[in-house]
């Protein structure tokens, strides 16, 4: 899914759920809920963790066309792996956010 911020492409995201976890997600759609607050709201389904890593690469010629910048410019690869509070992987997400939109941003507290 190519997601866009005032007709402008920023991001490709592809997400990959457990079908019996989630029955019927595909045919109800999102509408203007988040993912997230469909697992909670519809399915019962408490998040507690997630795994991000996130890394500075080059877009290939695909994530280019789909961005509509050029051929190895610099982008943010994130993979995350969602659990819910049994420790069980909800979702499996791969994004491709372009550099020049997207900025990290982490608070660590105590000893962090």
């Amino acid at each position: 899914m190519v997601r866009f911020v005032n007709d402008e492409p920023i991001s490709i995201s592809s997400s990959y759920i457990l079908k019996h976890l989630v029955p019927g997600l595909v045919e109800k759609g999102l509408s203007s809920e988040s993912l997230y607050q469909t697992f909670e709201k519809d399915y019962g389904i408490t998040l507690s963790e997630t795994d991000e890593t996130i890394q500075a690469v080059a877009t290939g010629k695909e994530g280019a066309e789909l961005l509509n910048i050029p051929v190895d410019s610099p982008v943010l690869l994130v993979h995350r792996i969602v659990k819910d509070d049994k420790g069980l992987t909800v979702e499996y997400n791969i994004a491709i956010s372009r550099g020049d939109k997207f900025k990290y941003r982490t608070i660590l507290r105590g000893r962090g």
